[in-house]
């Protein structure tokens, strides 16, 4: 049996009702949005990919052992930002200040600790998506993109003390996934 594997920084409550703040506003604008769910909103650090229930605890016996003195940063959000993807869905999402460096060193740390048992992106993109277009032809996807842009929202999100980073397992049901939890990882 295999289940799909991230890690993953959860925001906290305070940063939560900010972005739900931030959706509630673009959704009065009636745009093709996609909103991402309040209770799914995450930083993405690593995704594993599908992996066998066996190599799991190696999974997190390796991670703890490669991160355990890695001190706690903070972060910032400071842009709400859109990604124009022609085949794919488009995203809007906020950006990641603060401790930049911290962060990218954690994900660095961790994607070469597991590069073994789960091929990682060559390019680490940190940021919290809030929503997607719904596809559309190119030159309306643009237009939505361009719409958001244009409204310059200025996001008051408060920075937020990363001291902890937790493994998940994505379950999918159709074209929906829960998120479980499979354990945290505590920063110094």
């Amino acid at each position: 049996m295999t289940k799909r594997i991230f890690l993953v920084i959860w925001p906290t409550p305070e940063v939560l009702a900010e972005i739900q703040t931030i959706q509630d506003t673009l959704r009065k604008k009636n745009l093709p949005i996609i909103w991402t769910e309040i209770d799914k909103i995450h930083l993405t650090l690593n995704f594993l990919g599908k992996m066998p229930h066996t190599d799991i605890n190696e999974v997190k016996r390796m991670v703890q052992e490669a991160t355990c003195d890695l001190p706690a940063f903070t972060l910032k959000f400071p842009f709400l930002e859109t990604l124009y993807k022609k085949h794919d869905d488009s995203l809007i999402y906020l950006s990641i200040g603060g401790e930049i460096e911290a962060l990218e060193n954690l994900q660095k740390i961790l994607a070469q600790t597991i590069v073994e048992v789960a091929a990682q992106p060559k390019r680490y993109m940190p940021h919290i998506t809030i929503g997607r277009v719904k596809r559309l032809d190119p030159e309306a996807t643009k237009q939505t993109l361009n719409t958001i842009s244009d409204l310059d929202l200025t996001p008051d999100i408060p920075e937020m003390k990363i001291d902890k980073f937790s493994l998940y397992e994505s379950i999918l049901h159709g074209d929906k996934a829960t998120y479980q939890k499979i354990r945290d990882f505590v920063l110094k």
